[in-house]
């Protein structure tokens, strides 16, 4: 998927890009799957490795291929 933004958009505004996985899975399977996320996010168990990269640095988290997901932070 691709999407187009003007570059003042982007400067004027706190914009949070994220991915979700949508159309790995169907929504029922996803919805199936909540409770326990949601219970372990809850409870503090629910582990996801990040490396956080400043805003300065975007093109590194672009290139990002290690195991980790790649977080754009604000510098």
């Amino acid at each position: 998927m691709k999407a187009s933004l003007p570059a003042d958009l982007l400067r004027s505004r706190r914009i949070r890009i994220t991915g979700s996985g949508v159309g790995s899975r169907s929504a029922e399977e996803m919805l199936a799957e909540a409770p326990e996320v949601m219970a372990r996010f809850a409870d503090g168990s629910l582990q996801l490795p990040y490396t956080a990269f400043p805003l300065s640095r975007v093109g590194e988290a672009w290139a990002h291929t290690g195991r980790s997901r790649a977080v754009v932070v604000p510098d």
